[in-house]
């Protein structure tokens, strides 16, 4: 939800995380923070590439497991092919179409209490929850009429 932010607020985000706070990671970071809309790994590949023409896919995955790791990215929809991550700073709720499988971020965040201990698998630690709202996207809805496809397929689900 969040766009750019300045390379000192990376660096101290960094510093917080006991992380060194690279040119190529600060990259790879703003690029996240820019791209919106929940990019994938291949997503943040072509834009940092335009900088730094030698990166490697490996190289933007390892980076983002380490944002991720050190909660300064989250993973999202980990059903819905494609891994996709976003800042860590905003909780917010999202929409998936089911049929394109685009993420959409909604502003308004779901507020559940923590699971009971003994509700979680023995050993688990509770982290946070991801809320999503499954349904059509509006692209998708309006080239399911002009197919004629059956519109009673579409269905909304919550997890």
């Amino acid at each position: 939800m969040s766009r750019g932010i300045p390379f000192a607020k990376f660096q101290d985000l960094c510093r917080k995380s006991g992380l060194a706070a690279t040119h190529q990671r600060s990259l790879i970071f703003q690029a996240v923070m820019s791209l919106g809309d929940n990019p994938t790994p291949e997503e943040v590949f072509e834009h940092v590439r335009r900088t730094i023409p030698s990166i490697s896919l490996a190289t933007i995955y390892k980076n983002i497991d380490t944002f991720v790791n050190h909660r300064m990215l989250r993973d999202i929809s980990p059903n819905y092919g494609s891994r996709r991550v976003e800042s860590a700073s905003v909780p917010h709720d999202h929409f998936v179409c089911r049929i394109c499988r685009r993420v959409f971020d909604i502003k308004k965040h779901t507020r559940l209490g923590a699971p009971a201990k003994s509700d979680l698998p023995q050993g688990a630690a509770f982290e946070y929850y991801l809320v999503e709202l499954v349904g059509v996207c509006r692209s998708c809805a309006a080239r399911t009429r002009k197919s004629g496809d059956d519109e009673r397929e579409v269905r909304i689900s919550v997890r």
